[in-house]
């Protein structure tokens, strides 16, 4: 019997074992008779150590016990969801099937849930300490640790009643591949399931009364193919007080949260996103230091911006949405519509309104800049840590960056006992960037919820905000609520605390620096074309990063070259900064605009929930990209009179499909 069978079971028993054997450096010797909280985490060893000395003198002055941070990572937000993912899956699974064997009609069950089927210690964590809102709201939602099983496995035919969830159009009928309905099968309470066009017998005309008005259907399904979706919120509400709570009061930072209302996950800091950059690479280039996102798409830089993968990196992600959300919101702030991206379906609104024209102006900007910043790229690396460091050690002109990134790694280069600039450094653009909350999240099924607790309290107690942002090692003389003094000891961690009390003398005196992020937080929203990042920037450039490459420094040649073909160029530029079209689950084909976006982005969610994503639409995008670079560089080849031997001719693609 061959041992390759159990390969996938090694890799699976490989992600859960991950999270236990990944550790900081922080804290040393963790002891086996002190009660601990365990914590993943993307933070850099620098805020473990000053938390994990924080938090234990905060429990024992204010429990009159000892306890301890046992720290797993650093690891990126999108990594650390795929390995919470797998852990609460697998429990998912075992429990079902434990259902499945013991009471098989329960999985029909409307008031079914496995929320309350974790114990202590069933998932190896207790919290999920830094990343952005975004991804702990992910943490949060049950659709991020899902799974749709067989509720009758092994039947035939059943009689049921079918009512939609979702609207039935007569138009789309025919290109349905899955219906979600409250199904009654045989006179049992309706209960929401996934139906299967496999599963409708007498297939699509089956439902046709749906797309006519009807607000149910009574026929047969195949009851072996319906699937219900089981799903748990990874985390848990953090169960702090009115006054503890009031310390966030009134709940936002320009249009966004500072925690969440059911308290699932707390902010514990702000973040904003940046360019961090080396000055001595920008003399060299001579250019101008960098004031705005637009100035990496210099093609004098080509080689030299220090990238993160958007589907690795969460904060990479939500730097990337700053940069694009930026140009809508300039748009809007110039043609004086700022007060219809006050609401989050902003962009319709806008379009609704007539701004049409500058709403989609403003949408090609913004992927026509990232498209340059991308092929300035020197690498794409799994972590939003290693940009800063290189930049610092002249691998790289500039990157983008989380603000504490950023200025902790200027700040590291600096001479001893040297002031004011040195070779690295940080600027987050006004107008162009937003503040995050960095929250902390307590997770459902840990070793410890209690400890978790506590450390929650603990971020948000004067003791831990000030080691955010007062200067380290400095007796300021200030004590925090339960009478420990305020600041860190070893390490400034240039980040923004979340409490506004803390933007107040005597505190704010003490900080590094003096900003408030409250009164600089723009009041416009995300215009919501962040879905794009993770499928369209890796089609375009992280997975055809060499060809991205060859053909920008092709087209910045030509650009260069005197009497280039007008023609010629602009064919170069048109196949560059072409975009591809969309097939629709309708059959419609539908250009890359800010008026289709939405509807791209729920067929690419209705595909990706099917596991069909990349097949259906990742892969074609690629390819479109691909061919289209090689054949910039036909083309410059062939004006040099090179004739293109090493480059594919190809005619450029048009469209990604749905696969049939």
């Amino acid at each position: 019997m061959s041992w390759t069978k159990y390969i996938p079971l090694v890799l699976f028993l490989g992600i859960l074992v991950v999270p236990f054997a990944m550790r900081s450096a922080a804290p040393a010797g963790i002891r086996e008779d002190v009660p601990r909280v365990i914590i993943m985490t993307p933070h850099v060893r620098q805020i473990s150590e000053e938390f994990s000395r924080g938090f234990s003198a905060w429990h024992q002055r204010e429990y009159g016990g000892p306890a301890e941070i046992d720290w797993r990572g650093p690891l990126g937000t999108s990594e650390i969801l795929k390995l919470l993912r797998a852990q609460y899956t697998a429990h998912l699974k075992r429990e079902v099937s434990r259902i499945a064997a013991e009471a098989p009609d329960r999985l029909l069950d409307p008031a079914l849930s496995l929320d309350g089927t974790f114990k202590p210690g069933d998932i190896g964590l207790d919290v999920v300490f830094g990343g952005g809102s975004f991804d702990h709201g992910r943490i949060k939602s049950r659709e991020t640790s899902s799974i749709a099983v067989p509720v009758m496995p092994g039947r035939g035919r059943v009689r049921a009643v079918l009512a939609p969830a979702d609207r039935v159009e007569a138009s789309k009928l025919g290109e349905m591949r899955e219906l979600r309905a409250d199904v009654s099968i045989e006179g049992r309470p309706a209960v929401r399931l996934r139906v299967p066009v496999e599963a409708l017998t007498g297939g699509l005309e089956a439902i046709r009364p749906l797309a006519e008005g009807a607000k149910s259907v009574e026929l047969e399904l195949e009851g072996g193919r319906l699937l219900r979706e089981f799903g748990v919120p990874m985390s848990v509400p953090a169960g702090l007080g009115e006054a503890e709570i009031a310390a966030l009061s009134p709940n936002e930072i320009g249009a966004e949260r500072l925690y969440d209302a059911e308290q699932y996950w707390i902010g514990t800091a702000l973040s904003s996103f940046g360019i961090v950059f080396n000055r001595d690479l920008f003399a060299e280039a001579e250019l101008p230091m960098p004031t705005r996102f637009e100035d990496l798409t210099n093609d004098r830089l080509q080689g030299l911006i220090a990238l993160a993968d958007p589907r690795q990196s969460g904060s990479l992600t939500t730097a990337i949405d700053m940069v694009i959300n930026s140009f809508a919101w300039r748009a809007a702030k110039d043609g004086g519509w700022s007060e219809l991206l006050l609401e989050r379906d902003g962009i319709a609104r806008a379009i609704a309104a007539g701004k049409r024209d500058e709403v989609e102006e403003a949408f090609a900007r913004a992927w026509r800049t990232l498209r340059e910043i991308t092929a300035n790229a020197r690498y794409y690396a799994s972590s939003s840590t290693k940009p800063p460091v290189d930049v610092s050690q002249g691998e790289a002109a500039a990157g983008l960056a989380i603000d504490f990134y950023g200025k902790t790694q200027a700040q590291a280069v600096l001479a001893p006992g040297a002031k004011g600039e040195g070779r690295v450094g940080f600027i987050d653009p006004e107008g162009q960037t937003n503040y995050d909350a960095d929250p902390v999240s307590v997770l459902r099924g840990g070793p410890n919820e209690e400890l978790a607790k506590r450390f929650v309290r603990y971020c948000l107690s004067k003791e831990a905000q000030s080691l955010w942002q007062f200067r380290a090692g400095q007796a300021s003389g200030l004590v925090g609520g339960s009478g420990l003094p305020l600041g860190p000891r070893e390490y400034e961690l240039r980040r923004f605390p979340i409490r506004r009390d803390m933007y107040a003398e005597p505190y704010f005196a003490e900080f590094v620096d003096r900003v408030n992020p409250f009164d600089r937080a723009p009041k416009a929203r995300p215009v919501g074309w962040r879905d794009g990042i993770g499928v369209m920037m890796p089609a375009f450039s992280v997975d055809v990063a060499e060809e991205q490459r060859a053909a920008w420094a092709a087209l910045s040649e030509a650009r260069r070259t005197p009497g280039f073909a007008s023609s010629l160029l602009a064919e170069m530029e048109r196949l560059f900064y072409a975009l591809p079209m969309t097939r629709l689950p309708d059959g419609r084909e539908v250009a890359f605009t800010a008026e289709e976006f939405p509807r791209i982005a729920g067929a690419w969610r209705e595909s990706r929930a099917r596991g069909r994503l990349k097949a259906d639409y990742v892969l074609g995008y690629t390819e479109f990209f691909r061919r289209n670079y090689e054949e910039v560089v036909r083309l410059s080849r062939s004006a040099a009179g090179g004739g293109g031997a090493s480059a594919r001719s190809a005619q450029p693609l048009e469209t990604a499909s749905v696969a049939k």
